[in-house]
């Protein structure tokens, strides 16, 4: 009994978070599917469902899982299996794996480190905006960076049969999440050289082998059945110059340092950095300043254009590595797993971050693993800081990242899908399409400004339909036959300019919510037959 009140009691602030954010995520479950969630996921996931929860590369049509490993479907498909098929059981299924990936950061920073790092790095995680945002959305992202974590974590602590369940739960998510095991297999293959015994060498190949040889499975079979390994639209559209690489580059740095003002947490952290350096009459504390003028200068437009690019990128990876294995060293030592963990994560996060650079499909979200790693940094750093300089200050400083986090939340613009404003879009769209079910007509010519729209009109797998039944015609030309024209601020197109000099239209709906709007407009005469 006293052991259960200690556990309590040693996490009670991640309790109070974990309450705090479900409290506030609980009204988001209802809601419909948006953006890419309405296309591909939501119809791929339901077609997983009905399919049964396979990882076979057929089990799901590939214009939906677009080649793909389908775990992430397997594993939601599983989910509606056992609960249901309601927007809120398939919003659950996201919500829960958000969930379990903050008490994961928790108790791997708790294990490796101590409870302060534990709460300040959970807490950075949860304030982000977009990951409040993205937790109840069926995206891909999260888990991707939720099993990259755990892989590092446990092979940093030699737990090598997890590791291997891990990393291939990882392989057959995404393929972007091979960086991990490649990552995790550059450490495997330099420590093959060490002193460890030949049985430590070898639970560390077949950790990371077996992985590889499940995936290569997968690719084999995809290769049978559709004739290709990957799929064609992103195998066929790879940068393949240095000046594309290096402008991609760049903005991974840009997104993942600035963006949601995360630059206020990273420049309170280089503050702290460079007092303690003073107060402790030690360079070493301030480090952290040679990767942040590489950050600096490469995410600048106008200083980026006047330096060498092969010679900054080569300098940004070197003072990336230096600075968090000296930082790491100076108060873990050299090789112990806190330092490991640090390291190894500093060069999944370099690679992952180059290939990202060579995709030229690059979403601000598919940086999740980084943007995470770099926050759990932040809280491992802060407080070898704050020990460093009084540990008074550790409520002072938490407190402050609250405000922080706050103040990003209220500042927050935008409706995309990692802007508070998605919610707002969704009411917006939602009203709209309820509009023309309320006409019931469902047979008439309707042209729309975007794509969403379209999708959520033609497919009741969006979530937006209320009524069971979909509409017929729906199209982005606007012909002589079209009888509705619908637009939005959201998918912005040429359609809005258009219907202010067409007379043969009027508006008979507006809505509008936050910074976003949607409009109907009817023909005024009939269509032509």
């Amino acid at each position: 009994m006293q052991t259960i009140s200690v556990f309590f009691k040693q996490r009670w602030e991640l309790f109070v978070l974990l309450i705090i954010f479900i409290i506030c995520k609980t009204p988001h479950l209802h809601y419909p599917f948006y953006w890419d969630e309405s296309w591909p996921y939501a119809p791929a996931v339901k077609q997983m469902y009905v399919h049964g929860p396979s990882l076979m590369p057929d089990a799901v049509d590939s214009l939906l899982s677009r080649g793909h490993p389908l775990f992430f479907h397997a594993a939601a498909a599983a989910w509606m299996d056992i609960f249901g098929t309601t927007q809120v059981v398939i919003h659950s299924f996201a919500l829960f794996v958000s969930i379990a990936f903050l008490i994961a950061i928790h108790e791997a920073c708790f294990s490796l480190y101590n409870r302060r790092v534990a709460v300040l790095s959970t807490v950075l995680v949860a304030i982000q905006v977009m990951y409040f945002v993205q937790s109840s959305l069926l995206l891909f992202e999260i888990m991707v960076a939720f099993l990259a974590f755990l892989s590092i974590y446990f092979y940093t602590t030699r737990s090598y049969l997890l590791t291997a369940i891990f990393l291939s739960m990882l392989f057959y998510t995404k393929e972007s999440g091979i960086i991990a095991g490649v990552a995790i297999g550059m450490d495997v293959l330099v420590r093959l050289f060490s002193k460890e015994t030949v049985r430590e060498k070898m639970m560390r190949v077949v950790c990371v082998a077996i992985p590889f040889a499940a995936i290569a499975i997968f690719f084999l079979v995809q290769k049978h059945l559709r004739g290709w390994y990957v799929f064609p639209l992103y195998s066929d559209n790879l940068e393949h110059t240095w000046g594309a690489f290096y402008i991609k580059f760049r903005s991974t740095l840009f997104n993942i340092f600035t963006l949601d003002h995360r630059y206020y947490y990273f420049n309170l952290l280089l503050a702290l950095s460079v007092l303690t350096a003073i107060v402790k009459r030690d360079i070493r504390y301030a480090v952290l300043l040679l990767p942040a003028v590489c950050i600096y200068i490469m995410a600048d437009d106008r200083l980026s254009q006047h330096t060498y690019t092969r010679v900054m990128f080569s300098v940004f990876i070197l003072a990336s590595l230096y600075a968090n294995y000296t930082l790491a060293r100076l108060k873990y030592g050299t090789r112990t797993p806190e330092t490991k963990f640090i390291l190894l994560g500093t060069v999944f996060s370099i690679c992952f971050l180059a290939f990202s650079s060579v995709n030229l499909f690059l979403i601000y979200r598919y940086l999740f693993p980084v943007i995470i790693l770099m926050l759990v940094f932040s809280g491992i750093y802060l407080d070898e800081l704050i020990r460093a300089l009084n540990k008074a200050l550790f409520y002072p400083i938490l407190a402050l990242l609250l405000l922080i986090g706050f103040l990003t939340f209220k500042l927050d613009t935008g409706h995309g899908d990692t802007n508070l404003g998605a919610f707002h879009a969704m009411h917006v769209q939602q009203s709209a399409v309820s509009y023309m079910e309320k006409t019931g007509d469902y047979n008439a010519p309707i042209g729309v400004g975007g794509f969403l729209v379209q999708q959520h009109l033609l497919d009741s797998n969006t979530g937006f339909l209320r009524l069971g039944k979909n509409f017929t015609d729906v199209d982005w030309r606007i012909t002589d036959n079209t009888k509705y024209i619908i637009t939005d601020n959201i998918e912005p197109s040429n359609l809005y300019e258009r219907l202010n000099t067409d007379t043969s239209f009027h508006r008979v709906y507006r809505y509008e919510e936050g910074d976003t709007w949607t409009e109907i407009y009817k023909r005024s005469g009939k269509p032509k037959p």
